[in-house]
């Protein structure tokens, strides 16, 4: 991705809109140990439905968050 000469196949883009930064932290470890989860990525990328996408995101978000 430092090359701007490659091209990255890309299947998900997340948007980070954190209103708390106390939180900020927090969100971003949770959304990186989410890319390392092979399977949760391809679970949410085979989601077709943006609600459930979005419930199933939030809800491994605020697991970690709601501590």
């Amino acid at each position: 991705m430092g090359n701007p000469d490659e091209q990255v196949d890309v299947k998900l883009i997340f948007m980070l809109a954190i209103k708390d930064p106390n939180v900020q932290i927090s969100i971003l470890k949770k959304l990186v140990s989410i890319f390392q989860e092979e399977q949760l990525l391809v679970k949410l990328i085979d989601i077709k439905n943006e609600e459930e996408f979005a419930d199933i995101l939030n809800s491994i978000i605020n697991e970690d968050t709601d501590r």
